[in-house]
């Protein structure tokens, strides 16, 4: 692999593999580091903001990434300063009402992001391209390939990385030799994860980790349409938050944040299954999506991501789901039918004949509605091609 000069940049290789560092503690951080209030101390691994120093694990990640950089003496350790790219998205959410949230689950940050400044997406993505710990990822991908088992890639991606940068011993890391006494991929690589699964980059799904190679490949442009929000949206929209929220932390509470307290009951839960049928029908009508049948009597609200594999928050979340007649949820849910993740249109295995095509209405012509295509739910369908692909022998 390509060996980057990362000391011509002045980082350091703690600084382009460092966590945890979830995506809304970083943003936290750029609103301390713009307010003159965020200090840094070496080794400083407590995230409780005590003198209002931060998480060095999280902070030593912003300055590989190239939003801070550190600054003039405090009374204890250095205040930190934020980058040019640091303040384009500190311009963009210096005015948020409220603490972003710091947790493991992308999709939270992500609609909180929406919510309060959707104008943060794009440039928030472009920094992550021109940063080096972007570069480094995409060199590594170009050379070892974009799906892996996800404890291998942690460990290998730590190693090879830790083999190239880390001259701190003055010997080179010895990559095929492993110790649960040092630190390794699972502690430091998960933080660059939960960034490509904000920027819907990767696939983290089954103990596997699918690496969209189009995202990397992408020419980037900040050529986007801006989308504004009144006041009284953005209270609506709060509000809605707040309920979805709570149903999400009593579901935890009761069985588990990965739902292996009580996987069955979780399932099965009707509160769970009703509000994610609702939110469906919410969102396109009370119709099939394939065939257009409107009974509601015959219509199933379809997890694209299996639900004994979801946790509760996939679970609930209408971008993992189709609103299918009961045939064409059974035709799905057993991968029989897929639809392409970046044009939506189905894919019918040959186990199908042509009889059964036509009596169950189904032919090459069908896509999904442009409408509903949004980047969640591709990335939800793209697990769904690749189990597809994987069950009906990879041709079609």
């Amino acid at each position: 692999m390509e060996r980057i000069n990362i000391e011509e940049l002045g980082i350091q290789f703690k600084q382009i593999v460092s966590g945890p560092a979830p995506v809304g503690r970083i943003l936290n951080y750029i609103i301390l580091a713009g307010k003159n209030t965020l200090k840094h101390v070496n080794g400083h691994r407590t995230t409780n903001l005590a003198d209002n120093i931060g998480s060095a694990w999280t902070t030593e990640f912003m300055i590989g990434l190239g939003l801070l950089t550190v600054g003039r003496k405090a009374d204890i350790g250095n205040y930190l300063d934020l980058t040019e790219n640091g303040n384009k998205i500190y311009g963009i959410i210096k005015d948020s009402s409220f603490t972003f949230n710091e947790g493991i689950n992308v999709s939270i940050i992500k609609r909180e992001v929406e919510m309060s400044c959707p104008d943060l997406f794009p440039v928030f993505e472009k920094v992550f391209r021109e940063s080096v710990v972007y570069k480094i990822l995409k060199l590594y991908l170009e050379e070892n390939g974009y799906e892996y088992e996800r404890t291998s890639f942690l460990n290998n991606y730590f190693e090879e990385l830790k083999y190239l940068y880390d001259e701190s011993k003055e010997v080179y890391y010895v990559k095929d030799v492993r110790s649960t006494s040092v630190t390794t991929g699972g502690n430091r690589v998960p933080s660059l994860i939960q960034l490509c699964e904000f920027f819907n980059y990767v696939i983290d799904a089954n103990s596997k980790l699918l690496f969209i190679k189009e995202q990397f490949d992408k020419e980037y442009s900040l050529g986007v349409e801006k989308k504004t929000f009144s006041k009284e949206d953005l209270e609506k929209a709060q509000i809605q938050e707040n309920k979805i929220i709570k149903e999400i932390e009593n579901l935890e509470e009761k069985y588990g944040v990965d739902g292996t307290v009580a996987i069955e009951a979780v399932v099965r839960n009707s509160n769970v299954q009703k509000m994610f049928r609702n939110n469906l029908i919410a969102e396109y009508g009370c119709k099939c999506m394939i065939c257009g049948i409107e009974n509601i009597e015959l219509l199933v609200a379809s997890h694209i991501k299996p639900a004994k594999d979801c946790n509760v928050h996939e679970k609930i979340n209408n971008n993992n789901g189709l609103l299918l007649c009961a045939n064409h949820d059974k035709l799905f849910d057993r991968y029989l039918i897929t639809f392409k993740f970046d044009t939506g249109e189905i894919e019918v295995s040959n186990k199908v004949s042509q009889s059964d095509k036509e009596k169950l209405g189904i032919n090459e012509s069908i896509k999904l509605d442009e409408k509903i295509m949004n980047e969640e739910r591709t990335t939800f369908l793209a697990l769904h091609n690749i189990e597809y692909h994987n069950k009906n022998g990879g041709d079609n």
